[in-house]
This record gives C-alpha cells, structure tokens and sequence, in this order.
C-alpha cells in the first residue's frame, strides 16, 4: 500500500501441516554414527535408534534398515566391511545414507559421485514410489531458514541401476543433478539423500515427516521377486 491506496498484490498457495509427534519403529532400525552428530539431531525428532559400530554381517543380522550418519560415508569401518553391506542389502536389506561431504562408492554395488550443487528447487521424478507418497513438487522448494533444500547433490549416474526420487538442475546442465537417489541391489536397496533432512531438525515438517515415512517405508518393504528373462544369440 502506498498512500492509503494498494499497489501490488501477490497470492500464493500455503501448506499448513498439523503438529504431532513423529512416528518411529521400536526395532529393527540400526544407525551408524561414529561422529555422533546425527544420533543427537535424531534424538530432537523422538527417534533413537540403536546405535551400532561395527558393520559386521553378524552386527547387521538383526536390522532391517541401516541409517548411515552424515558425514560417515568414507569411515574406515563402512569401507572395511564393504562386502557386508552389500552382502546385507542383496538380502534385502535397506541402507539410507544421509548426507555426506564426501563419499566412497567400496560399499555400493555401482559408483557414484557428489557435486558441488546447491538447490533451492526440487523436482520429484517418482511419484510412485511409497517413499514420496503424499510429497509434490512444491515440498522441494525453498526450505527454512534460508531456503537450501539439499547441497552436494548426487551426479546422475549414466549406467548402472539407479532412479533419481528428487532431481534438481542448475543452468544449462539439464537435470543432472539427484538430491535423493535410489540404488535397487538384490532384494534390497540404498536411498542416498543430500537432502537437509536433519539441518532443522523439528522445525521443517516436510524434512521431518519425508524422513519418518522413508524409514517407515523401508522397514516395512518386502523382497518383490520378479521373473528374470535371458536373451541369447541362438534364441
């Protein structure tokens, strides 16, 4: 308004999601946090899952769904037992690494890499899958405080298995960039997330309930074995 007289107006759709307390399972959930950031911000969300240090097949025995701490991802253990965690996902398994500043690809069946990428704006790119149930393209969009939904972003991979969930782009380089990316393997599979999902712990509902339904997601998921067909030359 400008002398009693308006002069712009601007509508936008809001969210508005209900305050209630996430829900996390009892059991089943083992994180790996040598660093012991992320138990803590977890911890402000309700959810405490038991901690594990070592990434042994027999440590990994028990546990549906390994959660990877942030910044965890080159630690000498989690290379170490590489053949475990693959082993563990191959069974169906479920791995969610959250966010790294660096990764080493020993303990994924396919490389990968991270990029300098900042995004503000996210795309789903799969909608059908249960993990993105209920999320759009609106949910990707300029988080709080200061409007970064994910740093770091997985370089879409050229080959191998792999489906970017959310992808984002940056100028003229198309959408080539994956903040959270799905690696299938075996019966199980690995959810790569460069998404701030802890930075606000408590205080972004999207990051918070998108965190409570991929881990609910997963512990519930079951092998889905599909019939397998080989071509030859003689037919």
């Amino acid at each position: 308004f400008a002398g009693g007289q308006k002069v712009r107006e601007r509508m936008f759709p809001c969210r508005l999601f209900k305050k209630r307390p996430l829900k996390w399972p009892a059991r089943q959930v083992a994180l790996f946090d040598p660093r012991s950031g992320t138990r803590q911000q977890l911890a402000q969300m309700g959810f405490s899952p038991r901690t594990t240090t070592s990434l042994s097949a027999s440590a990994l025995r028990d546990v549906t769904v390994l959660i990877i701490g942030e910044d965890c991802a080159t630690d000498p253990e989690l290379t170490g037992q590489a053949n475990a965690i693959r082993d563990f996902v191959k069974q169906g398994g479920q791995v969610i690494a959250l966010h790294q500043a660096e990764i080493d690809s020993a303990w994924l069946p396919m490389g990968v890499s991270l990029s300098t990428k900042k995004t503000s704006i996210g795309f789903v790119r799969a909608s059908s899958n249960p993990i993105l149930k209920g999320f759009g393209d609106d949910d990707f969009k300029f988080w709080f405080p200061d409007n970064l939904v994910s740093s770091q972003d997985y370089m879409k991979p050229r080959l191998g298995n792999a489906t970017p969930l959310v992808d984002a782009g940056l100028g003229n380089n198309d959408m080539e960039y994956a903040p959270l990316l799905e690696i299938p393997y075996g019966n199980g599979t690995y959810v790569l997330s460069q998404l701030q999902l802890l930075r606000n712990a408590g205080f972004n509902p999207v990051a918070d309930r998108l965190l409570e339904q991929m881990v609910a997601v997963l512990v519930e998921r079951k092998a889905e074995l599909k019939p397998t067909a080989v071509t030859t030359d003689d037919g």
